[in-house]
């Protein structure tokens, strides 16, 4: 079967997470993709634990599959004649190196352009091309503190958290294929290349759901909901008698079903249950009704019975669950 980038030529000078992953989806999606990288010590991502029994990193195949490489000191005359060449070949240019440095290269976009006219260049970077911060080191957890969504993550009454995998490069990567084929829609259209500035701050804001506007209109500052969601219950993290598994019965009509499920329809006349806000505001007290018809009982059986009468749920799986679940063996999703 053909993929729809088949005959697209994709070059890269990335490192670590964003960039690559963004290659990677779009090698996935068949580009024909060859990754440069320093001689002798390759990128970060080929020295970063954790690492196979043979002592190979385990970040590098994780991020780029489906590419060719070669090793290339642009800095020298020879090399950069070389990187020259293949840009000239290129159909889509990724880097991610910080703000200005391949200007200062002379392979900057405004520079790439006079090689091949109607490339695209993708850049990848914490803060962007421009602004006060376009300078500045990123890292994940860094952008996750700056852009807000860490000091909306963990317990209410906690410290800020941050989110269990590199989420910020991840949603980078994402916006960075999206412009990629963006860009690639409207050459189609026009003939005309173009540069695409993605930032990993940038994504992270677009995360936010409706805080910011929570912020700026109705004046107050929103509320880390830890497990659960801010104004509607019950949304939580339940302990069974081999693990934890996600309860979301906070929409009425899951409401309904779950109180029946229980045999506690009494619940549905209890005026501190009588909506999504009122169990949120009423946590303390139904949290450890819950707790009760949930610690006895196996993950499996619990979501043999929620599922049973449509309540979402889902295992909290560690790796292990994960690895056997059948759906994902299933559609080969890893």
């Amino acid at each position: 079967m053909n993929k729809p980038l088949e005959g697209i030529k994709i070059l890269e000078l990335t490192h670590v997470i964003a960039a690559p992953f963004c290659g990677m989806l779009l090698g996935d999606l068949g580009a024909d993709i060859i990754k440069v990288e320093k001689p002798k010590e390759g990128e970060y991502g080929r020295i970063a634990g954790p690492y196979a029994p043979d002592g190979t990193s385990l970040w590098y195949p994780n991020y780029n599959r489906n590419k060719k490489g070669i090793t290339l000191n642009f800095k020298d005359p020879k090399g950069k004649e070389i990187l020259e060449k293949l840009i000239k070949e290129t159909d889509v240019f990724i880097e991610n190196f910080r703000p200005g440095l391949l200007d200062s290269m002379n392979l900057g976009y405004k520079d790439v352009k006079k090689i091949n006219p109607d490339i695209i260049m993708v850049s990848l970077s914490g803060y962007g091309q421009e602004g006060p911060y376009a300078n500045k080191t990123a890292f994940d957890m860094t952008i996750l503190a700056i852009g807000g969504l860490m000091g909306l993550s963990g317990e209410t009454d906690g410290v800020p958290m941050k989110m269990g995998t590199a989420i910020a490069d991840f949603v980078a990567g994402l916006y960075g294929v999206i412009g990629t084929l963006s860009a690639l829609t409207f050459k189609e259209k026009t003939g005309k290349g173009q540069y695409v500035d993605v930032s990993m701050l940038d994504g992270i804001l677009s995360t936010l759901e409706t805080s910011i506007a929570e912020y700026d209109l109705l004046k107050r500052e929103p509320k880390r909901p830890g497990n659960g969601r801010v104004y509607t219950g019950p949304s939580d993290v339940f302990k069974a008698s081999d693990g934890y598994i996600y309860i979301a019965a906070f929409f009425e009509n899951h409401w309904n079903k779950f109180c029946k499920l229980i045999d506690r329809e009494d619940l549905l006349n209890d005026e501190r249950f009588k909506d999504g806000l009122s169990r949120k505001n009423n946590d303390k007290f139904l949290k450890p009704i819950i707790s009760e018809w949930v610690e006895n009982k196996t993950i499996d059986e619990i979501e043999l019975l929620l599922e049973n009468v449509g309540v979402p749920c889902a295992p909290v799986n560690n790796m292990e669950r994960l690895m056997k679940d059948e759906h994902i063996k299933k559609t080969k999703s890893i």
